[in-house]
């Protein structure tokens, strides 16, 4: 409200709701797990480089010996 006893006109529920009906929830869900996959995709590439970094790769034994089949 701004003080002079007026409303503001606040668009209703329904508005918004016809905004995300049909192929904009679409868009805004391909958008939104777009960003979500960057986001994790850059966290475990941030993981990986910080585990690398402590790694000695003289002592890591190769995959197959780990996996018990080598």
């Amino acid at each position: 409200m701004d003080g002079d006893g007026e409303e503001e006109n606040l668009p209703s529920f329904e508005s918004f709701e016809s905004i995300v009906d049909g192929e904009a929830r679409e868009t805004a869900c391909k958008g939104l797990w777009t960003w979500a996959v960057r986001d994790w995709d850059g966290l475990l590439e941030t993981a990986a480089r910080a585990g690398r970094a402590r790694l000695n790769p003289r002592d890591d034994d190769p995959a197959a010996v780990r996996d018990g089949t080598g």
